[in-house]
């Protein structure tokens, strides 16, 4: 039976001004070369589990849902979005997000409107970054300001860095 593990890299060598090739093992053990230009664009995702998936969102105004949550890398918030896996119902859930104690999204925050699972769907204005630099070590809370009458299980949060 073939091997079925996720590739692993191997090389990563820096071609000069314009590229960079990275080998890694492919499926079966074969080489796989795969070449890219300096100039791409590099996104990191830190996906955030707060909430048990099957477990309730907890009252309005909680604040640290699931703790502290430690930045990796220094870089620049570019995104962000949220999921539940069982949807709410009735009303509109809000969640902010905070770094080092003060929110990331002063107007718009993340919002679920009743029956989604997720914020990308939300029928009004998409969250807007209000702060955007990150360094290593910054600390991220999550913060449910309002819940569904009918609660929303399991939430988890997503920092698109670059």
């Amino acid at each position: 039976m073939a091997d079925t593990k996720g590739s692993a890299l191997t090389t990563d060598t820096n071609l000069g001004d314009s590229d960079y090739l990275i080998g890694v093992q492919g499926v079966g053990g074969s080489p796989v070369t795969v070449k890219y230009p300096r100039t791409a664009v590099i996104r990191k995702y830190m996906y955030i589990r707060c909430v048990h998936p099957t477990t309730d969102w907890p009252a309005d105004g909680s604040l640290k849902v699931g703790g502290d949550f430690r930045i990796m890398y220094t870089g620049t918030l570019k995104d962000i979005w949220a999921y539940s896996d069982n949807e709410g119902t009735t009303g509109t859930a809000i969640v902010d997000v905070n770094l080092n104690g003060a929110t990331i999204m002063t107007t718009n925050k993340l919002k679920w409107d009743s029956t989604e699972k997720a914020t990308r769907t939300y029928s009004g204005t998409a969250p807007a970054l209000t702060t955007t630099a990150v360094i290593v070590n910054d600390i991220i809370t999550v913060d449910v300001d309002t819940n569904h009458t009918t609660k929303s299980k399991g939430l988890t949060v997503v920092l698109e860095m670059e």
